[in-house]
């Protein structure tokens, strides 16, 4: 077998998909080494290694990043305290770690999630073929950075919260965001990028945009039957979601909850939990108590529980949410629509109510709107009677789980799992090496030449050197004319 190396995103659920991978490729036989951070945490898993590089912070920096950049929002992203900033941070620890990578040198592949920016950094550094893994919805700036087809008139921009088919005030908003999100990527972002290859010695002489186009394969871990079609590269694949499981028995406790219910409700919003206000818990707390059927609610710490539930609504610390979405009673599921969340809800066939709190939950409000699989509120605007009407319209009204039904055969109606389909083009660029033949001659050109811009002005001129000769032609055979005539009169 090869040996691999997974970069995962910093710290969090995403972790889960790169390890669900690894699980395959070890199972076939391959020597597989996760990179993570010290505030990542995992459990020992058969057949995969953990390496972990220290960082400098705890597993509160992330939700506190996070809180931050709900409240905050594009300022969150850049900036000091911000998400480019504990990019960098993290990628600095990484490349210090110099007793863990540089034995990952022998290494016959990396794979990164392409949300941790310094994956195609450490690739050069380790100088190792690289395959990366997307987790979040493509994007036109995540299309454009892997030389894919970007066209803003259908191309939803990554939190724009635009559908597919837009308007025309739709399709101003999503190009600006498009060329305002290229420029403060390349002006603030990829600066640091290039500054710390410069530092470390890493293929100095290409910048870091070049780094991040040089991904053998890119595997998106999208379904098109809760997103939107779009053109691929050769070399892009859409894999599907890789973190659905088969459902196991629920613990004797949830089963006992279960089977006396008059239907199930599961209500989690992820991580993301910490970012919603004790008034806002009190608005859900009086919507759920209104309901006839249980209400599981993932209160994961110590967070804000109002006095006096409802006997309805069971509080808990985890909750089983894949063996739940696939119970026959469960009826709906009040979520923050994370990537994750969503594909699990549409896989299982379950309506939802959405409540997007940050980044591109937006994004995903919209498809739950565009797809009719639910209904989708502001939970900081939202009152508790509009939330029950929510609630009840979802579960009452035939449409949304009919339409829900159809996405979940859409997504199961498939040859290969998510995880098996990731693995074989995996060990296909393992065979293969570099894939010159899956990418396009778009690599090889500047910005301004991917979009035409030096033909526009080339062709601007063109036109413009015509209309002034025809202008000057004209004025030639006026002038000849009016002397003629002039002449003629004189005679």
């Amino acid at each position: 077998g090869a040996k691999i190396v997974g970069y995962p995103i910093m710290a969090g659920s995403q972790y889960i998909g790169m390890k669900r991978i690894a699980q395959e490729l070890a199972a076939r036989g391959h020597e597989v080494t996760l990179l993570v951070s010290s505030i990542q945490k995992f459990t020992p898993t058969e057949g995969i290694t953990h390496a972990v590089y220290q960082v400098p912070v705890n597993k509160s920096f992330i939700e506190n990043l996070v809180s931050r950049t709900i409240k905050s929002g594009f300022k969150a992203l850049y900036g000091k305290n911000s998400v480019g900033a504990a990019q960098e941070m993290f990628c600095k620890a990484t490349l210090d770690a110099t007793d863990i990578i540089d034995p990952m040198k022998k290494s016959d592949l990396i794979i990164t999630d392409s949300s941790m920016m310094c994956g195609a950094v450490l690739a050069e550094y380790l100088n190792i073929t690289r395959v990366d893994y997307c987790s979040i919805a493509p994007s036109l700036s995540t299309m454009y950075q892997y030389h894919g087809p970007s066209f803003p008139a259908y191309i939803p921009q990554l939190m724009s919260g635009n559908p597919a088919r837009m308007n025309f005030l739709q399709r101003v908003k999503n190009t600006f965001n498009y060329v305002a999100g290229q420029l403060i990527a390349r002006v603030v972002m990829f600066p640091k990028f290039d500054e710390i290859k410069q530092r470390y010695g890493i293929n100095p002489e290409s910048s870091f945009a070049e780094a991040i186009g040089k991904a053998q394969m890119v595997l998106f871990l999208y379904d098109p039957a809760i997103g939107y079609a779009f053109p691929l590269l050769p070399g892009h694949k859409l894999i599907g979601p890789v973190n659905i499981q088969p459902p196991r028995p629920l613990s004797s406790e949830f089963q006992q909850i279960v089977k006396k219910s008059d239907g199930v409700i599961i209500v989690s919003f992820g991580s993301n939990v910490a970012a919603i206000a004790n008034k806002e818990v009190d608005v859900l707390t009086e919507a759920f108590g209104r309901l006839k059927e249980t209400v599981f609610w993932r209160q994961k710490g110590k967070r804000y529980i109002p006095a006096n539930l409802s006997p309805n609504i069971k509080t808990v610390e985890w909750l089983p949410q894949n063996d739940l979405l696939a119970n026959e009673k469960t009826r709906l599921f009040v979520s923050h629509l994370g990537q994750n969340s969503l594909y699990e809800s549409g896989y299982r066939g379950i309506p939802l109510v959405g409540v997007p709190l940050w980044g591109d939950q937006f994004d995903n409000a919209v498809l739950v709107k565009d797809k009719g699989l639910g209904l989708v509120v502001d939970i900081h605007t939202v009152t508790a009677d509009e939330f029950y009407r929510a609630i009840r319209r979802v579960i009452d009204e035939p449409g949304f789980k009919e339409n829900a039904a159809r996405i979940s055969r859409l997504m199961r109606d498939r040859r290969r799992s998510p995880t098996q389909e990731a693995a074989d083009w995996i060990e296909y660029t393992l065979r293969h090496g570099n894939l010159t033949h899956l990418r396009p001659a778009s690599v090889h050109l500047t910005w301004y030449q991917y979009f035409l811009l030096d033909v526009m002005l080339f062709m601007g001129v063109v036109l413009l050197s015509v209309a002034m000769v025809i202008r000057l032609v004209f004025k030639l055979i006026c002038w000849f004319c009016c002397r003629k005539q002039t002449k003629t009169k004189t005679q």
